[in-house]
């Protein structure tokens, strides 16, 4: 076997995007990379010690934040329980009180499968090197016999999470931190799941497609006077977006009217929202119901 290593080859923005369409197809409408996702809106309330660690705004005040879950590689529809959709990724866009942002990319992964941005390309182009009926050793098998912090990447893998809360996430890249008093604390982020790492077994990631994101679709019960109701748990989501909105939120505006033209392109579509209210939970439901325009 040729253990020999690939010389490091010039990287650019341009030829990374190509070496990940040539792994996972060329994509046209979606992101080349963790092209299945899923976007919500939250929180994050820091904890009392945090202040000590860092004088960032976010380690001293709650701020508002976007995130998002995804699945790894460029395939948008990718099943849950398919390894490739492993290790799912996790990225936050703090929302700071003066206007700025900052952002945190993590993946449920602890460590990474190349270097530089050079091996990384090269990793990339092995795995499209390595399609079905390639013979062995594929370009990713020996891509591994020099790489081995590729074939831990590849070999090592956690089974499917029973939800995209119920596995750890750690932080890609490592931070100074500062504090008032100037003590720096060199780290890297490691988000645990309050209620515990869990995974499916192999019967049930057998039986498993596409089941992270509908958990979202889930029902919360919900009693208006002495009937019971149940909305989405994205129904909850979309009604605190609204309501930031109503309150002069610009950031929650801009959100709103993008989710808003995306119902618009599709004249097919109709939007019918409807309010649900009581003293236990609000939601605003928005529900996209397909019809013909010229049936209207």
């Amino acid at each position: 076997m040729n253990t020999r290593k690939v010389p490091a080859m010039a990287t650019t923005p341009e030829s990374f995007v190509d070496a990940l369409n040539s792994a996972f197809g060329k994509q046209t409408t979606q992101r080349a990379a963790h092209a299945k996702g899923v976007v919500l809106l939250g929180k994050f309330v820091p904890s009392a010690e945090a202040a000590s660690v860092s004088k960032a705004l976010h380690f001293r005040h709650e701020v508002p934040v976007t995130v998002r879950f995804s699945a790894n590689s460029g395939i948008p529809k990718i099943a849950d329980a398919d390894p490739r959709a492993a290790p799912r990724g996790l990225a936050i866009r703090f929302r700071l009180p003066d206007g700025s942002d900052t952002d945190l990319v993590t993946h449920s992964y602890n460590g990474f499968p190349a270097k530089n941005p050079e091996e990384f390309q090269q990793f990339f182009l092995a795995l499209a090197g390595s399609k079905p009926g390639v013979p062995s050793p594929t370009p990713i098998e020996a891509f591994q016999e020099t790489h081995p912090a590729a074939k831990t990447f590849l070999t090592t893998r956690d089974p499917p999470p029973v939800s995209y809360a119920t596995t750890t996430y750690f932080g890609v890249n490592s931070f100074k931190f500062v504090n008032e008093n100037g003590a720096v604390t060199i780290g890297r982020y490691q988000l645990l799941p309050d209620a515990g790492r869990h995974f499916l077994s192999k019967d049930e990631s057998a039986k498993a497609l596409e089941f992270l994101e509908k958990q979202l679709a889930e029902p919360v019960p919900i009693t208006i006077g002495d009937e019971n109701h149940k909305v989405s748990k994205l129904e909850a989501i979309l009604w605190q977006l609204y309501r930031k909105m109503h309150s002069g939120e610009r950031r929650a505006l801009a959100v709103w009217l993008k989710y808003a033209k995306f119902f618009a392109q599709d004249s097919e579509t109709k939007v019918v929202i409807e309010f649900v209210e009581n003293d236990y939970t609000r939601a605003l439901a928005a529900q996209a119901s397909k019809k013909r325009t010229d049936d209207e």
